[in-house]
């Protein structure tokens, strides 16, 4: 019997006004150890379809699955499975140093102060923040937050990581810092999903791409399927997929 993918959109549908629909009817799934690319131009629907995956947001129409199970079954469980990095990394820091930042989900999670610790000290040699566990998580540089705002996901152990427009604002450093971030922890398993117009950057190393377009699913298939008509949905075509290849 085959396994449920690991997560699963169906028909789902979202309006803030009733005659300006957001999503519509949208479909998809996620297979375990994926990296998938969520494309659209900008007002695509994309973050707010980013909203719905954890249960931040509720669809006026339609489910999502987490391995089989509806995610408003699973309270607050679904937000450490899925996890959201997102677009501005100082929306999502609350603490004054590194380290606390990073220690900040899981001591919300009740668990032991020595597994804590245990679990900052690994993302720390993972992510390679040695340097900055004493600094504030908002001196950082972009490529630095974007770095910690991952790292203060990955410390819950999430099945999914989601990032939304991961590049936006970040030099030529910190697009390479947050790739090299995102390469090791794909080839370990990590399930990926980014959403993101800019496809140079990281369409090289994804394996599946899924375009939106006016709240809708309009094609999915591999890179090589995709990129050749990206331009008909406004999206830019990469001229060369050579981003740390």
């Amino acid at each position: 019997m085959n396994n449920p993918p690991l997560l699963q959109v169906r028909r789902l549908s979202r309006s803030f006004d009733r005659n300006v629909p957001v999503l519509r009817d949208v479909s998809f799934s996620l297979t375990e150890g994926s990296w998938t690319i969520l494309a659209g131009s900008n007002g695509s629907g994309k973050t707010v379809l980013m909203n719905h995956l954890n249960g931040l947001e509720k669809p006026d129409k339609g489910e999502i699955l987490f391995r089989g199970q509806k995610i408003e079954t699973m309270g607050d469980e679904i937000r450490r499975r899925v996890g959201l990095v997102f677009q501005n990394s100082d929306l999502q820091f609350v603490e004054q140093t590194v380290a606390r930042e990073l220690a900040f989900g899981p001591t919300n999670l009740g668990l032991p102060r020595r597994k804590i610790e245990l679990r900052v000290q690994e993302v720390c040699d993972e992510l390679g923040l040695e340097k900055l566990m004493d600094r504030r998580p908002h001196t950082l540089s972009g490529g630095e937050k974007k770095r910690v705002a991952i790292g203060g996901i990955l410390v819950m152990e999430p099945d999914l990581l989601v990032l939304d427009e991961p590049f936006t604002g970040l030099d030529w450093a910190g697009v390479d810092q947050v790739l090299r971030t995102l390469i090791p922890l794909h080839k370990k398993g990590m399930s990926l999903l980014l959403i993101t117009h800019d496809l140079a950057k990281c369409a090289a190393h994804s394996d599946r791409m899924i375009i939106l377009s006016e709240g809708r699913i309009r094609r999915e298939g591999t890179p090589e399927e995709i990129l050749p008509g990206v331009e008909e949905w406004g999206i830019r075509r990469p001229e060369g997929l050579t981003w740390l290849k």
